[in-house]
């Protein structure tokens, strides 16, 4: 009797797990089907934003992948970027969504790049462009800066051939300052295609005008350790402190109708200062040549930041001799100097501990490369560097343990480098005939470089004046940067 009340009960188990297989092989089927009557357009993907955008009209997403194989690449970014289009924007989103799948769908590593820059322009598109690069990547980030930031270091990203029109009406969606730039005659010695941008009109990163200048004593915001640009003009020194510059990247400053430029690239630490009366005012541009800052003027023009290169590589900025130190190096040894003020016209508070965003983005280790610590076990170094008769010259700025004096060697001329204040500063001259062996400081007299026949000679403004028969060697401008 137990027994066969037992032998119901298992067959009653088998019967209920009989009926839930075929509910659920049921259920996933059904479930299956319904994907594949969603997903016509692709096998591969389903892109779940896109129902609501593109029209559930089968013959229409069955032709618009052999529509879009018949076309170039060019043309499908376009459609997808709405740029150069004989419709409204409006009138376009959908065929604009098809392009997106279609290139989700491509395998083809050429649209990343492209669809990295609709994402910074078109909002309502984030959700299926994030799945078409996601597809294209095998990654996944939300907005448009982490894929920039991410873009910034693959090597293997190429863009389309002739893409720097398309890019250039794309950027201009936000700006029409990039059309100005991306299409300047003067600008063709810049590959356009590799530019990296951070997604902002061109003129986002506010330069400094007309400084306001404080004396030593007024000011109550730097550190002993802050970082500065030190500059004489004319006699009279002045200090920029990279706290503030980090904000704005360049100062023009005119003093004693003297025009000038005071640059700093956060994002490779590179400090350094041109005359700039043949270009007018500057500022920073927000494209970027790998991690180099570029600086424009007001015509589109564009200028490396470096070397102060322009004008399709025919045109040079004159650099002015310039030392990057410390506060308490500069206030020690120039203590008549005028120093910029906090107070630049900006809501910045210009915190020690913030820097700005876009810096991420184009430097997406997120470093603040001025404070980095000068010694030879340190993952990043200083260079002094400065170029001379077309060779470009550096050495590493910690080396100050082991020489303060540093000797290059040309066809017709000596350079002299010294490094001063424990490595962060140097200022570089024409060498006098007799070896310099000797550097040292006195209050009279400033800082004094003495030769093998014990000869003086002073550390001026702008030189080397020998203090017997008051022969002069001219310095030479010299800039920071960071090696890694």
């Amino acid at each position: 009797m137990n027994m066969n009340r037992q032998k119901i009960n298992y067959f009653i188990i088998f019967i209920h797990f009989l009926i839930s297989g075929i509910v659920t092989i049921s259920c996933i089927e059904s479930e299956k089907s319904i994907i594949q009557k969603n997903d016509q357009y692709s096998s591969e993907i389903t892109f779940n934003n896109a129902p609501s955008i593109i029209k559930k009209n089968n013959s229409t997403i069955n032709n618009s992948s052999e529509e879009f194989l018949k076309i170039s690449d060019q043309e499908i970014i376009k459609i997808a970027a709405c740029v150069d289009m004989q419709v409204p924007c409006n009138a376009n989103r959908e065929q604009a969504a098809k392009a997106i799948l279609f290139m989700g769908n491509s395998q083809n590593k050429l649209f990343i790049k492209p669809l990295i820059d609709i994402l910074w322009i078109e909002n309502s598109f984030k959700d299926i462009i994030n799945e078409a690069l996601n597809k294209l990547t095998g990654k996944y980030f939300s907005i448009a800066s982490e894929w920039e930031s991410w873009s910034v270091k693959q090597d293997f990203l190429q863009m389309p051939d002739n893409y720097v029109e398309i890019k250039s009406e794309i950027y201009s969606k936000i700006d029409k300052q990039y059309s100005k730039i991306i299409k300047n005659e003067y600008n063709t010695h810049i590959p356009m295609e590799t530019l990296k941008w951070i997604g902002a009109s061109a003129q986002v990163i506010p330069e400094i005008n007309s400084s306001k200048l404080i004396s030593s004593n007024e000011q109550n915001y730097l550190k002993d350790d802050d970082l500065i640009i030190g500059i004489n003009v004319n006699g009279k020194d002045y200090a920029y402190p990279l706290k503030i510059l980090r904000w704005h990247g360049i100062i023009n400053e005119e003093i004693s109708d003297k025009s000038f430029v005071i640059v700093y690239c956060p994002t490779m630490n590179i400090a350094t200062v041109f005359e700039n009366k043949p270009v007018g005012n500057l500022s920073l541009s927000s494209l970027f040549l790998d991690q180099q800052c570029l600086m424009q003027n007001d015509d589109g023009v564009l200028i490396n930041a470096e070397n102060g290169i322009y004008n399709n590589g025919y045109k040079q900025l004159k650099r002015m001799p310039m030392i990057q130190t410390t506060w308490k190096f500069w206030k020690t040894y120039h203590p008549n100097s005028k120093v910029l003020s906090k107070d630049t016209g900006y809501l910045i508070d210009y915190n020690d501990n913030e820097i700005p965003y876009w810096i991420s983005i184009i430097n997406p280790k997120n470093i603040e490369l001025e404070y980095v610590k000068y010694n030879q076990n340190s993952t990043y170094n200083s260079l002094v560097q400065y170029e001379y008769q077309g060779q470009s010259v550096s050495h590493l700025l910690y080396r100050v343990y082991d020489y303060r004096i540093i000797y290059d060697n040309f066809t017709n001329q000596k350079i002299l480098t010294i490094i001063f204040d424990n490595g962060i500063g140097a200022r570089t001259f024409l060498a006098p005939p007799k070896e310099i062996t000797q550097i040292s400081y006195t209050n009279k007299n400033g800082w004094l470089a003495k030769d093998i026949d014990n000869i003086y000679w002073f550390i001026s403004s702008n030189g080397l004046i020998n203090q017997d028969d008051s022969s002069f060697y001219s310095e030479i401008s010299n800039y920071i940067s960071i090696k890694t």
